[in-house]
């Protein structure tokens, strides 16, 4: 898959696109683990302005069954605990890329869903990250995670923030607003037809700065 599907590509972006082996050798392998960034260009009304029109994106490999540790394969487990390690350093340095640039916004890609409240071994050590990343640049810098495995649209802002008390004495947490996760809509078990798509609008203005559009009409533009 690597050979035939990451070693050269056809197609000119109008952007730079960096893989993991290219800064981090150590991890030669992952080359599906990219980053690249869009600006926006200053319009004249918002010269002024200090933030930045900027976002980073990056793609990070993650697989099912607990992130490939769960696998029964004792090849298969000995990969994740590698790319656990590989994911870890390409998406810490993402976010040092967006602080330095001063970046507004994150955006990943990957394949697995996650238990956002409970995340299993093979996907702590990245809740753990994401969690600490949202809460240091909250709520200068947003995060979009964006990932397939069930297919089934969903879209939440899945990490507490702060913490609310009740008169009653009752803790509840609010919503960490700068991190909002998108399970994109796919081919549903029996509704081939139906897949369905999102459109992430972005605007600088807006201190949330993505903006959502479900469509779920099929191929041929049908409901």
């Amino acid at each position: 898959m690597r050979t035939l599907f990451y070693s050269s590509t056809n197609v000119e972006f109008p952007f730079d696109v960096v893989s993991q082996p290219e800064e981090f050798p150590e991890f030669f392998e992952y080359i599906e683990n990219r980053r690249w960034e869009i600006a926006q260009p200053r319009r004249a009304e918002s010269a002024n302005d200090s933030r930045s029109c900027r976002i980073v994106f990056a793609t990070i490999h993650t697989i099912s069954d607990d992130n490939g540790l769960a696998h029964s394969s004792q090849a298969v487990r000995d990969e994740s605990a590698r790319r656990v390690l590989a994911n870890q350093a390409w998406l810490e340095n993402a976010f040092k890329v967006a602080a330095k640039e001063g970046a507004r916004g994150v955006v990943i890609f990957t394949q697995a869903a996650i238990n956002f409240a409970s995340p299993s071994a093979g996907f702590k050590p990245m809740m753990d990250l994401l969690t600490a990343k949202a809460e240091e640049f909250d709520p200068a810098l947003q995060i979009l995670l964006i990932y397939g495995d069930a297919h089934q649209f969903v879209a939440n802002k899945p990490l507490p923030g702060s913490v609310i008390v009740s008169p009653t004495g009752a803790i509840r947490f609010r919503q960490r607003e700068n991190f909002t996760a998108i399970q994109v809509p796919g081919f549903p078990q029996g509704n081939p037809g139906a897949t369905g798509r999102i459109k992430v609008n972005v605007n600088f203005a807006d201190p949330d700065l993505f903006g959502l559009y479900l469509s779920t009409r099929n191929e041929r533009g049908l409901q």
